[in-house]
């Protein structure tokens, strides 16, 4: 595996956890063809192998990001409801 590619798994983890999911799914996809058509292409990145690892590096890395964009925005959701629910069980209590 080149550096290159390792450096765009991070970055696309990176997106993926400070955008939408489908966004990040589409920079996914981008370089995903990107290394497809380079190889078909005959530029010097590797083997098919060498691809098909890349292209499950960048898949790996948005599905880590989307999850912990998903456990971020669940973690704020929660936080309000439970400041939601003190706040009305305050109105309620004489």
């Amino acid at each position: 595996m080149t550096y290159g590619t390792g450096a765009k798994a991070c970055v696309l983890f990176l997106l993926a956890l400070r955008i939408q999911v489908g966004s990040a799914a589409v920079a996914t996809a981008v370089g995903a063809l990107v290394l497809l058509v380079l190889e078909s292409a005959g530029a010097a990145v590797g083997s098919w192998s060498l691809v098909a690892f890349g292209m499950a590096l960048f898949a790996l890395a948005l599905g880590a990001g989307a999850v912990g964009r998903g456990r971020r925005e669940d973690r704020v959701r929660l936080t309000e409801q439970i400041a939601t629910t003190a706040h009305e069980r305050a109105l309620r209590t004489p």
